[in-house]
């Protein structure tokens, strides 16, 4: 009896063992699905954004007048944001499919589970039937051999009895996992349903847009003569910016170089003795100061260490960043792909390098930034620590600013109105004008630059991708 017995107790345990890892598992198993679905319901409000923003700026053209080549772009971007939306909600369903299959196996090895639970508990409760009375009890206890025997088979029948009560709570407590698990199941199957119904309405959507789009660039196309004038006019206002801009951060260098080189020659000045406003001042010239020192080594007879190059020499060809600004170059670096947009919201409109426009036949505009409509009076904000190197004045584009972030440069171009000076020093998002509008259409557009030394870069692998 003892050994049998024994066979339906270890049976047992085995089962509620299995259940147990099963029930520790199914957390795990479902742990990336949320994280997934919070992933893809944030790009689906991004997106969401972009459309609200574009629908916005559509929204200025009134019925009577043309669209401008800018709210044609707007369109084109909704139309892309669309089409991604769509790609998201249909990914989201394909997630859901996956979790609803998961949730499929876990119910079914539950079932596999209860069920084996029971046949072992019906067994336990057969081999119980054959000693069902006190009398068979104590007689399988009194038939020991020894007393060590005896109070071990007493021991037995008391984990036994209790054994049979913790797998009666087990298969209980698997059936109200099973039915909260087949809840969970239909709650994913319901939210299906209703992204179902959403994909179906934003293809409905997608379809009216494009259709407006394909109307919107026919009329364009009647006004190609017109546009291409604009486009050579935007070509020049982009090209001198782009001039101005290689022109001052050339200075910035020079004067970088200057500062670096001086630095190096005090340095200098003051290993072989030579007195700060006593021998020279802050108006000896480079040149002068070089002399300076060069004479100060003759008459002592201490010449200047052999294969040792002054600072100045050695990174002329080169961007000297004082320490501070190293440090700030260095961050700036490291912050590729994090920085934030240089507004609050926007969608861009028109990326970096050659461009198609829309409406003509082959024709295209060479950007060397972005392009970023935004909403009426918003503000141009900086994308990392710097110093505001110079504030640019832009005939037919308002004002631009010129931020430094050690060996690198940000422009944000179209201002109205500007809240720095050259010299300041700004933080990361603090507002540095506010967008223009133009005052025909209502359009508010930054145009925004990234350079590495006198090298424009693309902005779009800087800043966080939406």
């Amino acid at each position: 009896m003892n050994a049998t017995v024994c066979k339906f107790c270890w049976g047992a345990l085995r089962s509620l063992l299995l259940v147990l890892l099963l029930a520790a598992s199914s957390p795990a198993l479902a742990q990336s699905t949320p994280n997934k679905k919070e992933a893809l319901q944030q790009r689906k409000a991004q997106l969401q954004d972009e459309i609200d923003l574009a629908n916005s700026i559509l929204k200025k053209t009134r019925s009577d007048k043309q669209l401008s080549l800018t709210q044609v772009r707007a369109l084109e971007q909704k139309v892309r944001a669309r089409e991604s939306l769509i790609r998201t909600i249909d990914s989201e369903v394909r997630s859901i499919d996956g979790a609803i299959g998961q949730q499929k196996l876990a119910i079914s090895q539950m079932d596999q589970e209860i069920q084996v639970l029971k046949e072992k508990y019906a067994g336990m409760l057969r081999a119980a039937q054959k000693r069902r009375t006190y009398k068979q009890q104590w007689a399988f206890v009194f038939s020991a051999e020894s007393v060590s025997q005896a109070l071990k088979r007493l021991y037995f029948l008391r984990q036994y009895a209790r054994f049979r009560s913790t797998q009666v709570a087990a298969i209980k407590n698997l059936q109200q996992r099973k039915s909260e698990q087949i809840g969970v199941l239909a709650a994913q199957k319901d939210q299906k349903k209703v992204l179902l119904g959403q994909e179906v309405q934003q293809k409905q959507v997608l379809v009216q847009e494009k259709s407006v789009r394909e109307k919107a660039v026919a009329q364009l196309s009647k006004q190609e003569s017109k546009i291409a004038v604009d486009i050579k006019k935007k070509r020049g206002e982009l090209q001198k910016l782009e001039r101005q801009i290689q022109g001052l951060i050339a200075d910035e260098m020079r004067k970088s170089r200057e500062k670096a080189e001086r630095g190096a020659l005090l340095t200098e000045a003051a290993q072989v003795g030579l007195v700060a406003g006593t021998d020279f001042n802050d108006r000896t010239t480079l040149v002068q100061l070089r002399k300076l020192i060069a004479e100060r080594r003759k008459t002592t007879n201490n010449p200047a260490p052999a294969g040792a190059a002054s600072l100045a020499t050695a990174s002329s060809a080169s961007f000297s960043l004082t320490p501070e600004a190293q440090l700030v170059s260095k961050n700036f670096e490291a912050n590729r792909g994090r920085l934030p947009w240089p507004v609050e919201r926007g969608i861009v409109l028109q990326g970096f390098g050659e461009n198609p426009v829309a409406g003509t036949t082959g024709v295209t505009i060479k950007n060397p930034g972005i392009d970023i409509a935004t909403g009426s009076g918003s503000e141009a904000r900086a994308v990392f620590e710097g110093e505001v190197s110079t504030i640019i004045p832009i005939p037919g584009a308002n004002r631009a600013v010129l931020v430094k972030h050690g060996q690198y440069f940000t422009v944000y171009s179209n201002l109205a109105a500007v809240y720095v000076k050259a010299g300041q020093k700004v933080t990361t998002k603090q507002a540095l004008g506010k967008v223009a509008e133009d005052q025909d259409s209502g359009e508010a557009v930054l145009h925004f630059e990234l350079w590495k030394d006198t090298y424009n870069q693309d902005p779009s692998y800087w800043i966080l991708r939406k």
